[in-house]
């Protein structure tokens, strides 16, 4: 499991604002950069279980495709500090 995702109760509805605030503030959401990694981590989980739930089944086929985006997002944001790691 990445930084800051945690199992949460499954999402009533797709892109439900108040679910993702509320992941984001169980995620403790403090410093810069791990700020940064803990709101992708739960946006692109946020998004990924929206789309699976959703009635478009264009939305549904896109699910898996944030998997292969978390890596690259992940790499990008572990730059703002100016350290690796």
């Amino acid at each position: 499991m990445d930084q800051g995702e945690q199992v949460y109760a499954q999402m009533a509805k797709p892109f439900d604002i108040d679910d993702l605030i509320k992941r984001c503030k169980l995620a403790g959401l403090d410093l810069s950069e791990d700020l940064a990694k803990a709101m992708a981590t739960q946006t692109i989980s946020w998004v990924k279980e929206s789309c699976q739930i959703h009635s478009n089944v264009m939305l549904r086929l896109f699910a898996p495709m944030l998997d292969a985006v978390r890596a690259p997002i992940m790499a990008e944001l572990d730059k703002i500090d100016g350290k690796i790691g």
